[in-house]
């Protein structure tokens, strides 16, 4: 499960990667041009990308928790069970 987990981060970083690559337009700047001076072609836009780093760590960090809540799910039930067997061996 954790391997498939793994795969599916991966081909999803892949894709979002690929969908806001831009191709180079021209060859770099040897001065500092300020952004405003720039043509829109060549500003970034930075939101999108700052919006699927979010996405991604807020979906991670819910999976994880997620993960633990699960776990701690089947220790709670593990204890019960211990806990109904010391009291039935106590009789």
């Amino acid at each position: 499960m954790v391997r498939r987990m793994l795969a599916w981060l991966f081909v999803t970083a892949a894709s979002v990667t690929a969908v806001f690559a831009q191709p180079p337009q021209e060859p770099a700047r040897e001065q500092y041009v300020p952004i405003d001076q720039l043509p829109p072609s060549e500003q970034m836009p930075s939101a999108p990308l700052v919006v699927a780093a979010y996405s991604v760590v807020w979906l991670v960090a819910m999976f994880y928790a997620w993960t633990i809540w699960r776990r701690i799910g089947k220790v709670e039930d593990d204890m019960l069970a211990l806990a109904r067997k010391q009291k039935d061996a106590g009789r």
